[in-house]
């Protein structure tokens, strides 16, 4: 892995997807590709996920977003890239509770970043801050998923396989 920034989001995002998880990595990737074809914009993949996103000042500073069945809530940030990310994560709770598939929390930030980042998107990249710039994500999401391409590329070659 690499070092956690200090980016609280971050670092839960990057501890959680190391810690075990249930949902298999070609399902999670699979909901992502569903959506690659949404434009790169929060509102566009809300649509085609199938909720509604609303902004909310009120929410507190600790709670960048949060989701009540079909609608996201998110509170404003002058960061896009980190709005992008809060939103697609609360986005991944509702997809994962509308299939009702077991899952941890793992789970949900790894659907966050095959939804905001799908694999279609990814194998153009080779740089991190060109695919944080196509899928307007913050930088360090941007590396973890072009780090962690390689292992889900693997698992599906060893799948086709068998």
């Amino acid at each position: 892995m690499f070092p956690v920034p200090l980016d609280p989001i971050a670092q839960e995002a990057l501890t959680e997807l190391a810690a075990d998880r249930d949902v298999p990595d070609w399902v999670i990737e699979s909901l992502g590709d569903g959506h690659s074809e949404a434009p790169r914009d929060l509102e566009s993949l809300a649509e085609s996920v199938g909720v509604s996103v609303a902004y909310d000042l009120t929410l507190p500073s600790g709670i960048p977003g949060l989701r009540v069945s079909g609608l996201v809530i998110l509170r404003p940030h002058r960061d896009p890239a980190r709005v992008m990310l809060v939103g697609g994560h609360e986005m991944s709770h509702e997809v994962l509770r509308c299939l009702d598939l077991g899952h941890t929390h793992g789970d949900v930030w790894a659907l966050t970043m095959a939804l905001v980042m799908p694999r279609a998107i990814v194998a153009q990249h080779v740089d991190p801050g060109a695919l944080a710039a196509a899928c307007c994500v913050p930088w360090w999401a941007a590396r973890f998923r072009l780090q962690t391409q390689a292992l889900w590329t693997m698992e599906e070659n060893r799948r086709q396989l068998y």
